[in-house]
């Protein structure tokens, strides 16, 4: 029988024993994005200001947020930009890192990995950190048209085996049913990827990585480039057949969705949910402190209204960008 492929960070060595996590009443996850800027301008992108901008949350400010983080005991930082891994921005990463990992948390990064290297690769590795690639496409010329740079396809591609080559490209915790590993393949479905999806699920699954889909969501660039958008009876249909060929990568959507259990500070203090949810419930500068943040957004998830609102969509994402 497959072993389904599950990711640390986002899934936890005692769940794989059986043991429960109490994901429906607790925060888990602390999202931080410390800056909206890239080096790449992906079609979909749903940032508006990718750009540094004055008031950004300053060095000291992410690393106590993140000391407070372990003390709270959120278990998972989950880092994301722009994109986190630039090379001009490296020490900085590397000191926000460092202390999730002196205060005992997971950290997840999300990247293109176009400017990764071997060396950051292996600090990377021994600092306890997953990685979620961005793999739209397996067809360079569909990747490269998506992320709008030209040979960004085999930039990530280099990337994805450098990685391998550390023990994030190791199974961190098997059983007989699961594996736990450290790589995670992240695809933003659309028009011009909807037949790779198996496709893509096969590779991840062949480099020892889960596969994760995200859907369109309606801002920043994506809103400008409508022939992205998919029906959403075309969208399930591929995604009914990649499970099905690849049942390592077996997923299910289900309400309360496991990021419902996450706080999001984004580069100016912004308080939300998810890292995609822009309904913001104040500011962490304005609030005080990580729990005063964590408290606002339990109450959020929590509201009886709110949980009303859930019929099989996730309400923070309601607004999919897809044709009916």
């Amino acid at each position: 029988m497959a072993k389904v492929l599950r990711l640390q960070g986002l899934s936890f060595r005692e769940e794989l024993d059986g043991k429960a996590i109490r994901f429906q009443d607790s925060i888990v996850y602390l999202a931080l994005i410390p800056w909206e800027f890239c080096n790449w301008e992906c079609q979909y992108c749903h940032e508006e200001q990718r750009r540094k901008e004055p008031g950004e949350l300053t060095l000291q400010e992410m690393v106590g947020i993140v000391r407070e983080g372990g003390a709270l005991g959120i278990r998972t930082l989950l880092l994301l930009g722009g994109e986190i891994l630039l090379r001009n921005t490296w020490e900085i990463t590397q000191q926000v890192v460092k202390e999730a990992f002196d205060q005992g948390l997971i950290t997840l990064i999300y990247t293109n990995g176009s400017q990764m290297t071997e060396e950051m690769a292996e600090w990377l590795a021994s600092h306890n950190v997953s990685l979620a690639f961005k793999v739209d496409s397996l067809q360079p010329d569909v990747y490269d048209r998506l992320s709008q740079r030209q040979g960004s396809f085999e930039s990530t591609m280099r990337a994805v085996q450098i990685a391998r080559k550390t023990s994030i490209g190791q199974v961190v915790y098997e059983n007989g049913r699961e594996k736990l590993v450290r790589l995670l393949f992240t695809t933003v479905g659309n028009a011009l990827n909807v037949e790779e999806y198996v496709s893509l699920a096969r590779f991840a699954t062949n480099h020892g990585a889960r596969w994760m889909m995200e859907a369109l969501n309606h801002r920043g660039d994506a809103a400008t480039h409508p022939g992205l958008a998919l029906s959403l009876k075309d969208h399930s249909e591929a995604m009914r057949l990649a499970m099905l060929l690849n049942p390592e990568q077996q997923h299910t959507f289900q309400l309360p969705c496991r990021l419902f259990s996450c706080v999001t500070i984004r580069k100016k203090g912004a308080v939300g949910v998810c890292p995609q949810d822009y309904a913001f419930v104040g500011n962490i500068r304005e609030l005080g402190s990580l729990k005063a943040a964590c408290d606002v957004i339990k109450a959020r998830v929590m509201h009886d209204q709110w949980r009303a609102s859930w019929n099989g969509v996730c309400p923070i994402k309601a607004n999919h960008f897809v044709t009916e």
